[in-house]
């Protein structure tokens, strides 16, 4: 009985192995490592990584499903090739330390080699964006880190960025008519 377990487990993990579904890369580890270093009240609710296969199985039903914003987004489904997910539960609420822990964000995300690109703080709740300090890797890859009192979620987005941005752009120019003669107007140094 245990060894028909255990087989039947080993094929579970490399079907989704298979399917490009599995736990995150050491990178990912890394980051999230500095950023909770020493804080040993730290609970895993959720720490994967999804790769090609899943996020073209949710393109494609993206693709089908009749509604305008769903298929939007499954446009910018098709420059996505990997989302490693991490969602972690405090047992210590970060009420009253928000600016230490960002500052320790900040730093470790520098140490790994990335740097914000948008950062947004409120009474009890912050989201920091993160790019590669490389002008090469930054097409390719972000960094999302969302903190409330007692949950933390870290998100690493990879793909093709560039025309990710294309086809937002593409899709919303018309919203953004400054932004459009801006890009128009030929700018001479």
């Amino acid at each position: 009985m245990k060894r028909t377990l255990f087989i039947a487990g080993a094929l579970v993990a490399l079907a989704f192995l298979f399917v490009g579904c599995g736990p995150s890369d050491s990178h990912f580890k890394a980051v999230k490592n500095s950023i909770f270093q020493g804080n040993k009240s730290l609970n895993t609710n959720v720490e994967l990584s999804l790769g090609v296969v899943p996020i073209w199985i949710a393109g494609t039903v993206a693709s089908v499903i009749d509604e305008p914003e769903v298929k939007e987004a499954s446009q910018y489904i098709d420059h996505i090739s990997r989302i490693d997910l991490g969602v972690y539960e405090l047992q210590d609420s970060l009420k009253g330390r928000f600016k230490e822990t960002s500052q320790r964000v900040q730093s470790s995300m520098k140490e790994h080699g990335f740097e914000p690109m948008g950062l947004v703080y409120e009474k009890n709740e912050s989201v920091g964006i993160y790019i590669p300090t490389t002008l090469e890797e930054s097409a390719r890859q972000a960094f999302v880190v969302v903190m409330e009192q007692k949950q933390v979620v870290l998100v690493r987005v990879r793909g093709d960025f560039e025309k990710l941005f294309k086809a937002v752009y593409h899709n919303h120019r018309h919203e953004l008519p400054i932004l459009q003669q801006v890009l128009k107007e030929e700018v001479v140094l």
